[in-house]
């Protein structure tokens, strides 16, 4: 849905519909494509959500992990979760998102309770918090996928096609429409809009699909000013035989680490 050519808030987009107490639809909006498919962050994040209504409200998602089976089109879906197994402290459930009678993703979710802090450390070296204000959104080409023109993005170092040496990207990332929620989906989506690292040493845009996905929170939102961008950083160290692995983040803008990411992508051609 959208008013006068503005999208709709992504918080609204990712809040699937409760069915039942475990099954949920999820209505997928135009506008949001990946190729053949749908942005992987905003069907992850609607996963997300769906299996947080059905555990604690103490226990938050600590990490997930998600396979994008195959192409999911603008059109609803039915997400069904099941409850894996439930501790004192920790619940591990599972969604499925299924559209034409096939698992389009699965994702299993990790949701704990916060425990008495007593081993807290970062040994990670922070990146550089360049001032997002003074730097020049970056526009994707039309030739991109469409779901990127719902997000801002500022690069404050390694554009696509610089011709490094190196497959890593910097650069500060925020939905343009995002609502009022800052949360575990949130951090999803904007983790996962960037566009891979292997792009910053390729000469020219390639096709490229995920098809594994883990995310780890590693610290809260809270605090934070919601109208300033997340930072991101992200490499490659690993591209082979049509395969890339990619390690990425996202920082605070106050320097607090957000969440990581590992990904797989499969380079078309």
């Amino acid at each position: 849905m959208t008013t006068r050519g503005t999208p709709a808030p992504f918080d609204d987009i990712v809040t699937p519909q409760a069915v039942s107490a475990d099954q949920f639809r999820l209505e997928i909006p135009e506008g949001w494509q990946q190729g053949p498919s749908t942005f992987g962050g905003l069907l992850l994040s609607a996963m997300t959500r769906a299996m947080e209504a059905t555990v604690p409200s103490e226990r938050v998602l600590r990490s997930l992990n998600a396979e994008l089976c195959g192409p999911v089109a603008s059109r609803p879906a039915a997400l069904r979760v099941e409850t894996l197994r439930t501790g004192s402290a920790v619940s591990v459930v599972a969604c499925r998102l299924i559209q034409d009678d096939a698992v389009q993703a699965n994702a299993v979710g990790v949701f704990g309770r916060s425990r008495t802090p007593n081993a807290d450390r970062l040994t990670l070296t922070p990146p550089h918090r360049s001032d997002w204000r003074a730097l020049t959104p970056f526009t994707p080409e039309s030739s991109w996928p469409r779901f990127t023109a719902m997000f801002e993005y500022r690069v404050s170092a390694f554009p696509p096609w610089s011709g490094g040496s190196e497959a890593r990207t910097e650069g500060w990332v925020r939905p343009k429409n995002p609502g009022a929620r800052r949360d575990a989906a949130f951090a999803i989506a904007c983790i996962d809009s960037w566009w891979p690292a292997l792009f910053t040493v390729e000469p020219e845009f390639r096709p490229v699909t995920t098809v594994s996905f883990a995310f780890h929170v590693c610290g809260t939102l809270e605090g934070l000013d919601p109208e300033a961008p997340l930072l991101y950083r992200a490499s490659a160290p690993m591209i082979r035989e049509g395969y890339s692995r990619e390690f990425r983040e996202l920082w605070g803008e106050d320097g607090r680490l957000v969440a990581m990411n590992e990904q797989t992508f499969v380079i078309l051609k």
